[in-house]
């Protein structure tokens, strides 16, 4: 049996999807995290304390190196390893020479410009981010959707809800979000938001850096695949905020694509997708057209190509 590494964090299930994608092509995957997955003190010392994540890194990757030590390993797959350093990568490496060396990014560089540092280890590169590829030469390679949603059986439902929002915390997206809700309110749309904050100890921290931050507005509660996917189907229009430094499609357009419901996206690099057209796309700006939102879809788009088979594929050849 073929031996392949996994170096990411856990995001979600498509941590879990890309480990049994790997499993489907005969891989017995060994992963590891690059960054502390226990309790929530080791996160946030990790995080807030350099001298600690060195000390946490150092033991790691000794950790990989001892795990590695007699498994013949036929490819490497990182994916977005912020916190290592070359030396870092070349020692995980050390006697893997002939195992194929992957590096994805599904984040822009400008958002983490270290990993500019680590680039010289591995055979190839792709990235989720259109600019990036035409910049640094990367292989583009969008991220993918669940496997849940991608065998859903979508039927016609009444539509509850004209827009749903779904995002981790951060302070633009809170203002994002009270922007659309007033927005909503102004043009009669019903809309479903969850805004992701970890923990109570995360919503305290960020409470702090804006006093304006109200907890009606969050949720420290997951939501399932599932759930989101029930949601989605009895909603008009996705709300997409990438981060600024983004120019590349996120899971939330490519769900909306696949689920056939109009886009709404902070990114203003939409416009160069093949894909896009003016009638399912908005760019979002201070107002929104609700006879326009409630218009059906054109899509154009192959779904098996959104999948995690697809992008373990491409990534493995």
């Amino acid at each position: 049996m073929k031996n392949a590494v996994l170096i990411n964090i856990p995001f979600y299930t498509y941590n879990d999807e890309i480990i049994a994608s790997l499993k489907r092509k005969g891989y017995n995957v060994f992963h590891f995290s690059y960054k502390p997955e226990n309790s929530s003190i080791s996160k946030f010392r990790f995080k807030y304390s350099k001298a600690y994540q060195k000390r946490f890194i150092k033991r790691h990757v000794e950790f990989i190196q001892k795990q590695l030590k007699d498994i013949d390993v036929d490819v490497f797959i990182f994916i977005n390893p912020t916190t290592f350093t070359s030396d870092d990568v070349n020692a995980i490496f050390k006697n893997h020479e002939k195992a194929k060396k992957i590096l994805y990014l599904w984040d822009a560089v400008t958002t983490y410009p270290q990993v500019k540092n680590i680039f010289s280890c591995f055979d190839k590169i792709y990235s989720f981010d259109i600019v990036d590829c035409k910049e640094y030469g990367f292989k583009y390679r969008p991220t993918f959707a669940s496997k849940e949603l991608l065998e859903a059986k979508i039927e016609n439902q009444p539509q509850e809800y004209d827009i749903f929002y779904i995002a981790s915390y951060s302070k633009k997206r809170y203002g994002q979000l009270l922007q659309l809700l007033d927005i909503c309110k102004e043009n009669e749309l019903r809309p479903f938001y969850h805004l992701y904050i970890k923990n109570k100890l995360a919503y305290l921290f960020f409470k702090l850096q804006n006093p304006k931050l109200k907890m009606k507005y969050v949720s420290t509660k997951l939501i399932s695949n599932k759930e989101k996917l029930e949601i989605i189907s009895k909603t008009r229009a996705i709300f997409d905020t990438p981060l600024d430094t983004q120019t590349g499609i996120t899971m939330r357009v490519i769900e909306g694509m696949i689920m056939n419901k109009k886009i709404i996206t902070t990114n203003k690099h939409i416009v160069d997708f093949d894909f896009y057209n003016d009638n399912d796309f908005f760019v979002f700006s201070d107002s929104l057209d609700k006879n326009k939102i409630r218009s059906e879809c054109k899509y154009k788009i192959n779904p098996d190509y959104y999948s995690a088979d697809s992008l373990v594929e491409e990534l493995t050849k």
